[in-house]
């Protein structure tokens, strides 16, 4: 979240001298009084007045100045009580990315379709008011004139970053006419369509920014907002048709299978004596060894066991399940090219007369359920089809997510080991 406010008094220039006693990147606080020029202090006073309602010099309130150069990296206010100012008092405009991501978000790239993203053009005598949850991307770019900002010419690296304590923010400011600052809220939407993520990352971590200066050109004209939103999206029907053509006709089955409708994955498969009972004996015993059940991950199990948790048999798992991979492409006519990708391998537990009825909410998976045991438990699946199905130790039963409603009844203790696989993110 950020807030835009704008200066009023547009005829404030600022040069290098008026900052001559602040250093790149040093932190100061705002009762040090270390800025003696009249005009950056009056400017911090009326950031001070303006936001926190008083002119208490506390030395929680800290500033710096910021160095052109390192604003070209991303950047994150990691400060959980903080509210961070981006002062821009140069002569030209600051290009700014903001997107929704905290720290952890940003350090492993967990950014999807749904990432929010903005784009900011500061413009000189402006500031903006950041929470601690964004990551900031500065582009030595001006989109209004639609040219690059030369960092050498003169007085054009003039950027203060004031941090604030966030229980000093008035959040319900009262504005008046002797307000130095005028909020801005005029915001621009482009949407931009992608078959993946990857121009996100470029976007993100890239600091030439070229993507998004190519999307915002191609876009952004005769605008003079100074907030744009910049959503990504797929185009579902150029999307279909290209994967019609590449993967074939397999492909209106997995976009039957994702919206709850027939398809040739609704016939479930099963393969008898696709593990040894050795191999199924081993397994169980190495699950009860490490004994670490957790439970309500998934609505179709109980307790479950990671294979990650299990070290014994995870290399057999990793390594050996790739042929079973194969099978289920042999069982459902699958191309060679179209992705499979294994999301989930636990062991899954089931007590002794344990009864589950459940209907399923869930992502879209396909479920290898591998039974271990020799129990007389079954599987009775309560949809069109109407299966109910017996497994001996070592058979695999192949089923998706998306039956209506199923049902496990089991007369002793039982264990399986599933695999979850994932055929839908085409």
């Amino acid at each position: 979240m950020c807030s835009y406010y704008k200066y009023k008094d547009v005829s404030n220039i600022y040069t290098e001298t008026d900052i001559i006693n602040i250093e790149l990147n040093q932190e100061y606080n705002y009762n040090s009084h270390i800025v003696s020029n009249a005009k950056i202090q009056k400017y911090l006073k009326d950031i001070m007045l303006f936001h926190i309602g008083n002119n208490e010099n506390d030395s929680k309130i800290t500033y710096s100045r910021l160095n052109y150069e390192e604003l070209l990296d991303s950047t994150i206010n990691t400060k959980a009580d903080t509210n961070s100012i981006i002062a821009n008092i140069s002569n030209h405009p600051l290009t700014i990315i903001t997107v929704n991501m905290d720290a952890d978000e940003y350090m492993f790239k967990e950014y999807t379709l749904e990432s929010k993203m903005n784009i900011i053009i500061l413009e000189p005598n402006s500031h903006i008011l950041f929470d601690n949850l964004t990551v900031y991307g500065f582009i030595n770019y001006d989109f209004i004139n639609n040219e690059f900002v030369d960092s050498g010419t003169n007085n054009s690296n003039i950027y203060l970053k004031i941090d604030i304590p966030n229980e000093y923010i008035q959040l319900n400011k009262t504005y008046h006419d002797d307000t130095p600052w005028l909020e801005y809220n005029e915001q621009y939407s482009i949407e931009q369509y992608n078959k993946s993520t990857d121009i996100i990352e470029n976007i993100i971590y890239d600091t030439s920014k070229s993507n998004i200066i190519s999307i915002i050109n191609n876009n952004y004209k005769h605008i003079d907002a100074l907030i744009i939103n910049l959503k990504f999206s797929i185009d579902n029907v150029q999307s279909n048709i290209e994967n019609i053509f590449k993967y074939g006709e397999i492909y209106n089955d997995i976009i039957n299978l994702k919206n709850g409708q027939s398809s040739r994955f609704d016939r479930n498969k099963i393969a008898l004596n696709a593990l040894p009972e050795l191999v199924c004996a081993w397994m169980v015993y190495e699950s009860t060894v490490i004994d670490k059940w957790i439970e309500l991950k998934y609505d179709n199990f109980d307790r479950i066991c990671t294979i990650a948790d299990i070290p014994n048999i995870l290399h057999f798992c990793l390594f050996g399940i790739i042929n079973h991979v194969n099978y289920f492409r042999e069982l459902y006519d699958i191309p060679d090219n179209l992705p499979i990708s294994v999301i989930d391998m636990f062991i899954c537990k089931n007590n002794n007369s344990q009864s589950k009825h459940r209907s399923n909410t869930e992502k879209t998976y396909i479920i290898l359920n591998y039974k271990l045991t020799t129990d007389k438990g079954y599987i009775k699946f309560l949809g069109t089809n109407g299966d109910e199905v017996l497994q001996n130790r070592g058979d695999l039963l192949v089923y998706t997510s998306k039956t209506e409603q199923q049902k496990y009844v089991t007369n002793d203790e039982s264990y399986s080991l599933i695999v979850l696989l994932d055929i839908t993110n085409v």
